[in-house]
């Protein structure tokens, strides 16, 4: 899963009572749709790899790699 660090108040970069605007929801209720989200999927026999944006933009080389290493297992 790729997450934008505004869209999904990446906890690197934003508090838990950061405001976003256009999803009018503070970064604490974004995180936990995320958590829920990733715990359907789990449920569902999914295992979740996050990718954050800043993370990705920082040094791609390293996050495709890390994509690679869990597609394989």
């Amino acid at each position: 899963e790729y997450n934008g660090d505004y869209w999904h108040a990446n906890p690197k970069l934003y508090k838990e009572d950061f405001y976003n605007k256009t999803m009018k929801s503070y970064a604490k209720e974004i995180w936990h749709w995320g958590i829920e989200k990733t715990k359907t999927a789990n449920d569902l026999g999914y295992e979740v790899f996050v990718v954050w944006e800043s993370d990705y933009k920082k040094d791609k080389t390293l996050m495709i790699d890390k994509c690679k290493e869990f597609l394989r297992g």
